[in-house]
């Protein structure tokens, strides 16, 4: 079963070669992917790139280049590798605003997080307290 698929992927490659060849002509030209295909399913199939080659009249080189190419797409899942740039996301602003009225807080103070939550009318204590409670983790900004 194996032997007649290849000898149909032959034959395939052959026909598609012969009108290739009789519309485009001669020279460097890309191979048509009808035809890689089917060189890939013979390889799958455990013919030599140089039995292909022979049977076919595709040059062997070309036959080796076509497998390495699908051997090293292969080890990276199957896809072409892309540089994508970082993406520069806008700033979101975030302003809240938490004011204790100024008749209960002497001296109030002002924080802003690193998030962004601006925080006003702390005493100097409750500011340390926030302070500590978010370096231990026990409060989250959010």
């Amino acid at each position: 079963m194996m032997i007649d698929r290849a000898s149909t992927l032959i034959d395939e490659i052959s026909q598609i070669k012969a009108q290739y060849m009789a519309e485009v002509g001669t020279g460097r030209r890309a191979w048509p992917k009808s035809i890689k295909t089917r060189v890939a399913e013979l390889d799958g199939l455990g013919i030599p790139a140089k039995g292909v080659a022979q049977r076919t009249g595709i040059p062997y080189e070309t036959v080796i280049l076509w497998r390495y190419k699908r051997r090293q797409a292969g080890k990276s899942g199957g896809f072409h590798e892309l540089r994508v740039a970082e993406a520069k996301l806008p700033t979101i602003s975030k302003c809240v605003t938490v004011t204790a009225p100024k008749s209960e807080m002497p001296n109030p103070l002002t924080m802003t997080t690193p998030e962004g939550y601006r925080i006003e009318g702390l005493s100097e204590e409750m500011l340390m307290r926030l302070i500590a409670g978010l370096r231990q983790g026990v409060v989250h900004a959010s």
